[in-house]
């Protein structure tokens, strides 16, 4: 869920955050980590909401996109950007072929992106989701796109049989839930923050301040998603290539 930590003392906080990655489990993308100061108010509170992995995270050919990680003031603005502190990406869901292993690792397209917009579910072609941008969620190929802060990601045109209906990742601002499969045993949810459900053997885009694009076609592994900071949050360090597995944040005073 989406926790509520109210600031202890006023003064320069040090913010880590990390979006979430697969990397290491299904070869998709590493989460974004993110690492700078901002000066916090006592009494303010602040919204965090840590991105996971999907609930697969084995190695197979189903992987939904991992969840952004957003620390957001309270209450969140709706149509401004004024309430974010920082977003950390989520990476996009993998395949376990030899074909997403070599490329993803030579393309980095499931990455985190450490720029506002999420990547697009696919290079060197024109197949798969387009990248969210502006906060909005990524585009829909096979696998569905990761959501963005203000909106969700489209819906992937792969059919997933009985069950529930599949449902589209949601924006942050509406509760940051991942996109939701059917109940049948190979579909498999977008992770909590905004991931995109997985399409048969196609990886769902990352969630993050944009989200990223559903994939369609080989090597199946979905787009990361975007990172925002805010222009009171100094970054000292960030990455795109290092965090695996869920999202973590952590706040200390200096």
């Amino acid at each position: 869920g989406i926790q509520k930590w109210t600031v202890p003392e006023t003064g320069n906080y040090t913010i880590t955050a990390s979006g979430s990655g697969s990397r290491y489990t299904n070869y998709g993308g590493f989460g974004a980590t993110i690492v700078g100061t901002t000066d916090l108010t006592q009494g303010e509170v602040i919204l965090i909401l840590v991105g996971q992995t999907c609930a697969n995270q084995s190695l197979g050919s189903n992987h939904g996109g991992g969840g952004g990680t957003f620390v957001v003031r309270h209450p969140p603005s709706i149509d401004s950007v004024d309430s974010i502190i920082v977003i950390a990406g989520g990476g996009g869901g993998g395949h376990n072929s030899s074909t997403a292993a070599s490329q993803e690792i030579a393309n980095g397209t499931g990455n985190a992106n450490l720029n506002t917009n999420g990547k697009h579910g696919f290079f060197g072609g024109d197949s798969g989701g387009a990248k969210g941008t502006n906060g909005n969620g990524g585009g829909a190929g096979a696998a569905s796109g990761g959501a963005g802060y203000f909106t969700g990601g489209g819906n992937g045109t792969t059919s997933q049989g009985g069950g529930i209906a599949s449902t589209t990742a949601v924006a942050f601002i509406l509760g940051g839930t991942g996109g939701a499969g059917s109940a049948s045993n190979d579909a498999n949810p977008g992770g909590f923050g905004g991931g995109g459900r997985h399409g048969n053997s196609h990886g769902g885009g990352g969630g993050g301040y944009s989200g990223g694009g559903g994939s369609s076609d080989n090597p199946y592994v979905g787009g990361g998603g975007g990172s925002f900071k805010s222009d009171s949050f100094t970054v000292t360090s960030e990455n795109n290539d290092t965090h695996d597995g869920n999202g973590m944040v952590i706040i200390v005073k200096n």
